[in-house]
């Protein structure tokens, strides 16, 4: 992790060359990137930059920026956060799956909003996964097992499409089985695939061992 201040002072040359702030911060990014770093954070003027400002970056004029601060890190470090984050995503899905679909049971009846959460959860996940497979795909990381990456996605896809389509059946058992079972078999290929990339892929090792990091907890899964 590298952190860096820009101020007038301390980069003249960049704030008279730069007309917004989308342009500032093009400039930081390019000098990371030739140095093997990628921004992670940013503060400007003393506090994290909200949404609006992410999105109306090239519209907020230079004059408006004091000071902006960076955080910045290797591409290997930013993707093995990433995973960590996205094992702990996926145990915590489960265990909700789990406890949702046994109450559809004793119910005798599926709560929608709880379907959804799920699925919103899982669209997380996936999501935080394309983001490691477009780094792959723009030869910033190499995944070592790419192979069980595809097999592992394809599984998910498949269940989660088997959810949707039957969120409206009467059958609560059926939906209830393939929340607590197929699905998360499904997210226990995942979590086996992540776990196998970290402690085999090159790029981890020495840095990071995922079994003390992330799954000595039990996510009381029985599948």
């Amino acid at each position: 992790m590298k952190k860096l201040s820009v101020t007038r002072t301390s980069h003249p040359a960049t704030f008279r060359k730069c007309k917004n702030l989308g342009q500032l911060i093009a400039v930081i990014e390019k000098q990371g990137e030739a140095d093997g770093l990628y921004v992670v954070k940013i503060h400007l003027n003393g506090r994290s930059m909200d949404e609006d400002e992410e999105s109306l970056l090239d519209s907020l004029s230079i004059n408006e920026v004091k000071k902006i601060d960076f955080e910045m890190s290797s591409m290997n470090d930013i993707i093995r956060k990433s995973i960590a984050d996205i094992m702990a995503a996926i145990q915590d899905t489960q265990m909700r799956a789990i406890g949702f679909a046994k109450q559809f049971r004793s119910d005798q009846a599926v709560d929608d909003e709880k379907v959804k959460f799920v699925l919103i959860q899982c669209r997380s996940v996936i999501e935080s996964l394309e983001q490691i497979f477009t780094a792959h795909s723009k030869r910033r990381f190499v995944i070592k097992h790419l192979p069980l990456w595809y097999e592992a996605e394809k599984e998910l896809t498949n269940i989660l499409q088997c959810i949707l389509q039957s969120r409206k059946m009467t059958d609560v058992d059926f939906l209830a089985d393939l929340i607590e079972y197929d699905l998360v078999q499904a997210l226990d290929q995942w979590e086996e695939t992540l776990e196998k990339e970290v402690l085999e892929n090159p790029s981890f090792s020495g840095i990071f061992n995922l079994k003390s990091h992330a799954l000595n907890s039990d996510n009381g899964v029985d599948a």
